[in-house]
């Protein structure tokens, strides 16, 4: 999902679809009230009573009444009734659905205005699929190109050469040693990547083995890094341009996030195999234990945020809120594989506690 205007004033949202995992939360995210406008198409009759009935684009705005999500269809349907639109050919009033795809670009409109805690899901939304930066790097034997990909493009930052021991002075051990010394000024380039750009993932590709002698290299180096391997053509900027056209570092990331979620959830099931009270469950509980200051992590599944309403909303909002201001760490949970799906049959909501207390 990529924001691209927010007009405070006007309680507006300008979005582009950029994923299909976009299609999970805009089922979550956009209520029944909401305003809708972006291109469509709708039959209508030209010619008069005797005309032909033909499919043309407009643009038109409608009072959302229902969201529907066919992940097999890979849209979004939103039905309402039309508000706004040409009125040569459309009725005010009348029933209209708006199809949603990837690339597209629409806007939506809450009349009561998006509160805070709405524009961080939005955030969360952009760095869960598109958002964290992935240091990549091309390698071969001989050389190696390291670059940084974040939302707004590839850098390419540093190439470095490698020589191999002249012939006739050639051994094992001194293979190695030019191999580590090679490694270790690739691995330092990386690291002040990982530093500056506070992210724990790195794709290392190449045409050959090294890739696999470097990958190991850098997960003795930096246990806590999620290192991925893969094969490209050659070690240069081209290489690291052939990883993203691949598609590479988008599944992976979504993945990333996928592996987090799991821990998440593992960790508090390991919590609730214990019995040893330091999980609560349940909306009410949640909240006590954020007001209270006891909570440590919160779960949230994204099939919760919406389908609350009023004060059950309201309540659900304040803990987001709080949390943030309390700087409790909160994972947002997709039921896009079996332990989300079993968190959302858990109730979608608990929190993990410093300490065993009453809530």
């Amino acid at each position: 999902m990529e924001i691209l205007d927010y007009d405070e004033k006007k309680n507006k949202l300008k979005l582009k679809i950029t994923s299909l995992d976009d299609f999970y939360f805009l089922y979550n995210f956009i209520r029944k009230g909401d305003l809708v406008r972006a291109k469509t198409t709708r039959k209508v009759q030209v010619g008069g009573e005797s005309g032909e009935q033909v499919r043309i684009p407009m643009n038109l705005m409608i009072h959302v009444d229902q969201i529907g999500f066919q992940e097999f269809a890979k849209r979004i349907r939103v039905k309402g009734k039309i508000v706004e639109g040409p009125e040569r050919f459309v009725s005010i009033g009348s029933h209209h659905t708006i199809n949603l795809e990837v690339n597209d670009v629409f806007e939506l409109i809450r009349e009561d205005g998006f509160t805070e805690e709405d524009l961080d899901l939005l955030k969360e939304t952009q760095e869960r699929f598109h958002g964290k930066p992935v240091v990549l790097t091309a390698i071969s034997d001989d050389e190696a190109t390291v670059g940084v990909l974040t939302p707004t493009g590839l850098r390419i930052v540093k190439t470095v050469y490698h020589s191999s021991p002249q012939k006739g002075f050639s051994s094992a051990k001194n293979d190695k040693e030019f191999m580590n010394v090679f490694f270790t000024k690739v691995f330092n380039i990386i690291k002040e990547l990982l530093d500056q750009y506070n992210t724990d993932i790195v794709i290392v590709a190449g045409p050959g083995f090294t890739k696999e002698h470097f990958s190991k290299f850098l997960k003795e180096m930096n246990k806590s890094l999620t290192v991925y391997t893969d094969s490209v053509s050659n070690a240069t900027e081209n290489g690291l341009y052939e990883i993203i056209r691949r598609g590479i570092p988008d599944k992976i990331v979504q993945q990333h996030k996928i592996v987090e979620e799991a821990k998440a959830i593992e960790e508090l099931l390991m919590h609730l195999g214990k019995n040893d009270g330091l999980v609560v469950l349940g909306l009410d509980r949640v909240y006590k234990a954020v007001t209270y200051g006891v909570a440590e992590k919160i779960l949230v599944s994204f099939s919760k945020i919406n389908s609350l309403i009023g004060e059950e909303r309201e309540k659900l909002m304040e803990i987001l809120k709080q949390a943030k201001i309390y700087k409790i760490k909160t994972v947002f949970i997709s039921n896009l594989h079996p332990l989300g799906e079993q968190f959302e049959r858990m109730g979608g909501i608990a929190a993990i506690l410093r300490y065993k207390t009453e809530v």
